[in-house]
């Protein structure tokens, strides 16, 4: 499985980040529920774009 690094937009989502490997999540994340599994390392990236209508 690839590393996720970017920006995750789901406004009407619930959404569930897990992985299998470490370092794996890098980004942003917005979602309408948003749960992190237990040991998972979510690392913050700056969401620095604009949002499209």
């Amino acid at each position: 499985m690839r590393p996720f690094a970017g920006t995750l937009i789901a406004p009407n989502a619930a959404v569930t980040l897990g992985n299998w490997e470490p370092n794996a999540l890098r980004g942003a994340f917005f979602a309408k529920e948003l749960s992190v599994l237990p040991g998972v390392e979510v690392h913050h990236v700056s969401f620095h774009g604009e949002l499209l209508p």
